[in-house]
Formats: structure tokens, C-alpha cells, sequence
């Protein structure tokens, strides 16, 4: 009789949810943001510049690798907070979690999908979801054209 996997051995259910913060910018200050308001030095130095840190690669695949021996297929994303497309690894890195079975979804302000179709197919394809938050909006009319240029964008292709 072969070994078992750990998930056959283990009555511990695994987790369903993972998230990688590839990155630590975001290119926009939001109120409601936490972010925001930390000046300590983790996401804001004292005199509110953004903090860019990036976990690294190796790192990122080791991760990806360690998922995938717990034989995890749940969901995945590559932000907390900050804003994802900001890095420029975001698609091979989503493309490769997909790859191993893993769900890759993303939260994004849209900024850089906006002007790039070719990414915005490129990410239809990859992502289990896209949310794209609308929270700038300073009329109903501007917040219903908004959610028309998403739901066309969103079928691109």
C-alpha cells in the first residue's frame, strides 16, 4: 500500500483562500484605505511616500510550489493592499498558479486595465474573477457609465 498525501492523512481541512501580495504600491491614496493612514514606515515613510517593496520571485514560486504539494486548488490572489497590475509579473504568476489547479481571482482600482485591451483579455482568460472597484464616482450618471465601460470591457475579445 503506497503513502498517502497529506490531505488523505490529515482531518484538518485546508485552507481555501491564499494571498500573495506581490507588491506593496498602490497608485492611489482612497480614504477608506488603511493604507492611507500608516506612516510607520510599512506602507507610507513619516511624510506619506508609498513604501514599493516586492516579495521576491524565487519566493513567489517557492510559495506556489509549497501550495501545490498541500495539494491546494483553492483560491488565490496576488494583492492585500496594494494595487495588483502594478506589477508586471502579475500574469505569469496568476497564469502559473491557474496552471497547478489554483483559482486566481483579483481585486483592482482598473487604472491600468483601463487603456489595455490586450491585458484586459489576457486577465479575462486567466482570473476565475475580476472585481474592479467603482468608488470614485461623483454622480449616479458617472457610476452607471462606469459600470458600462466595465461590463463591455469585461467582454472584450
Amino acid at each position: 500500500m503506497g503513502a498517502l498525501s497529506w490531505r488523505e492523512s490529515s482531518s484538518i481541512p485546508l485552507f481555501q483562500r491564499v494571498v500573495l501580495e506581490l507588491q506593496s504600491h498602490c497608485n492611489r491614496d482612497c480614504f477608506f484605505c488603511c493604507r492611507e493612514s500608516d506612516h510607520s514606515g510599512k506602507r507610507k515613510t513619516a511624510d506619506g511616500t508609498s513604501i514599493r517593496q516586492s516579495l521576491a520571485t524565487e519566493k513567489v514560486f517557492s510559495l506556489l510550489d509549497e501550495l501545490e504539494a498541500l495539494e491546494f486548488k483553492g483560491y488565490i490572489t496576488f494583492h492585500q493592499l496594494s494595487e495588483a497590475f502594478l506589477d508586471p509579473r502579475l500574469m505569469s504568476v496568476a497564469k502559473d498558479a491557474k496552471r497547478r489547479g489554483m483559482r486566481p481571482y483579483v481585486h483592482t482600482n482598473g487604472d491600468v486595465l483601463r487603456n489595455d485591451e490586450p491585458l484586459c483579455r489576457e486577465a479575462a482568460g486567466t482570473f476565475e474573477y475580476i472585481v474592479v472597484g467603482l468608488y470614485d464616482y461623483t454622480s449616479e450618471a458617472e457610476k452607471l457609465a462606469e459600470k458600462t465601460f466595465w461590463k463591455r470591457r469585461g467582454s472584450v475579445g
